[in-house]
């Protein structure tokens, strides 16, 4: 519902609040360091044009999630229960040579779906029964998610939010 404006006076100019985008009459008093808060301002919307290039949002996102999850791996040993139960899972289907079925101890064991051991497997098969290999195949899920996060309502929708094409 659109509001109306009460005609302005004569001679009055219309200042915009640098936070809210707001117009206030000029004969308001301004608030005190405004110019800080609009800078802060156009500093945010340059940061959101950045994400919105085709390229660039994506590769700063991907940047971001090396920097923040790939960087120090496998640095610390596996947590129990879960990354060592993980680990020992996928081991024992690269020893045993069944795929289909996950085990523990060599006994049939359904916590997850059998595609999460078949990453941690082919990622120890490539790098090696380690802490870094274990940790692999969760990290890149997470990268993905990240970026689909920040890409993807662009793909399923017509608004200019996330890394849109311009």
């Amino acid at each position: 519902m659109a509001r109306k404006c009460a005609p302005r006076p004569a001679g009055a100019s219309i200042a915009v609040h640098p936070v809210t985008g707001h117009a206030n009459r000029a004969e308001q008093p301004r608030i005190r360091g405004s110019s800080r808060v609009r800078s802060r301002t156009a500093e945010g919307q340059h940061f959101a044009r950045c994400l919105a290039h085709p390229w660039a949002g994506p590769a700063l996102l991907a940047l971001t999630c090396f920097v923040a999850l790939f960087l120090g791996l496998g640095d610390s040993h596996l947590f129990d229960p879960d990354e060592g139960r993980s680990a020992e899972v996928a081991r024992e289907m690269l020893v045993s040579g069944h795929w289909l079925v996950p085990t523990i101890n060599f006994g049939q064991f359904h916590d997850k779906p059998a595609l999460y051991y078949w990453l941690i497997a082919g990622s120890m098969r490539l790098f090696g029964a380690n802490d870094y290999a274990v940790r692999l195949p969760g990290v890149i899920a997470a990268t993905l998610t990240v970026i689909a996060t920040g890409c993807g309502p662009h793909a399923i929708s017509a608004d200019r939010r996330g890394c849109s094409r311009r």
